[in-house]
């Protein structure tokens, strides 16, 4: 297929709803915020091979795309509103999988009530690249970021953790003993992950600071303490993880791909969070605590400092 075909068949009736896309006609588009918004931006590529394997489903590689860049736009509390969407396709994509992908794409597009306004279509002779821009909305001066955490915040994650990594373990053929409903639970957090929109845009005014979980709670918590210029101390029995025999907790803990939302909160502010947390019927669960300083340790029951092998998922390039 050539790229004008790809774009006129499968990409441009993704735009339609979209004014700023001008139907994808034009070398770039337009986005205006609505009166007292302000625009927040995200990006992620994927690779094949690194971000999902060479087999999955056309349509599930479209939707894990979108809602990993979407949980970004969770992070800071932003309604997402439209996106841009770059492929550049390798030999094996043709017809059959382009549009099974922009299917899946479409799906998303309309559950998450998003548009299409932009992008590019390359083919190679490489592998598989998929990158998408998000954009979306909040309130001028209300965005969360990573940069504001403060000593004597405390620490909260959603959800629970490791679900995704049992769903790639069962994609990679590991034997794993697991019942049927969390098999599909698994899976589901691998290949479509939740963003936690709601739960982002509700910690508006509340949280302190905010990231989603992406490569592991305590390496994604050490960013979060970087960037804020603090330290923390995590207690290691509080981190939901996922019980299940013959994995190993801290594996499953530093694996990565959870998109769960890591946020610091005032101590004075953690009394409202029952309610929301029943209300959105997301666990939301204290960790620890953010403290000066720049050290991050994880304690275990006794008080004791652990040791980890590995803090989370880091992307390093080929050695040559």
């Amino acid at each position: 297929m050539r790229e004008n075909d790809i774009i006129e068949r499968f990409l441009k009736p993704l735009s339609v709803f979209m004014p700023g896309s001008l139907s994808l006609q034009d070398d770039a588009a337009y986005y205006h915020p609505h009166h007292g918004k302000e625009l927040v931006i995200t990006q992620d590529a994927m690779v094949e091979g690194v971000h999902f394997l060479p087999d999955m489903e056309p349509a599930l590689i479209a939707k894990r795309l979108i809602r990993t860049n979407l949980s970004d736009l969770a992070a800071k509390g932003a309604v997402p509103k439209s996106v841009l969407l770059s492929m550049i396709l390798s030999p094996g994509c043709d017809e059959s999988w382009v549009s099974t992908f922009t299917h899946g794409f479409a799906e998303d597009c309309s559950y998450f009530k998003i548009g299409l306004i932009g992008g590019d279509t390359v083919i190679h002779s490489g592998s598989l690249v998929l990158s998408l821009t998000a954009l979306g909305e909040v309130a001028e001066g209300m965005a969360l970021t990573r940069l504001t955490a403060r000593p004597g915040d405390l620490i909260y994650v959603s959800g629970e953790l490791g679900v995704a990594s049992l769903g790639l373990m069962l994609l990679k053929g590991d034997n794993l003993s697991l019942d049927k409903t969390i098999k599909e639970q698994a899976l589901n957090r691998f290949q479509q992950p939740e963003p936690r929109l709601k739960l982002g845009q509700s910690l508006l005014g509340l949280a302190s600071a905010s990231m989603d979980i992406s490569d592991g709670v305590i390496l994604d918590l050490k960013r979060l303490c970087k960037a804020s210029n603090v330290g923390a101390m995590v207690h290691h029995e509080k981190i939901p993880v996922i019980e299940i025999p013959g994995t190993e907790r801290l594996s499953l803990m530093t694996f990565g791909d959870d998109y769960e939302l890591l946020f610091t909160i005032p101590p004075d502010m953690a009394n409202r969070l029952d309610s929301l947390s029943s209300h959105l019927k997301i666990a939301l669960t204290c960790i620890g605590e953010i403290t000066a300083g720049s050290h991050v340790s994880l304690i275990d029951r006794d008080g004791k400092n652990m040791a980890l092998s590995r803090d989370g998922f880091e992307h390093h390039p080929h050695s040559s």
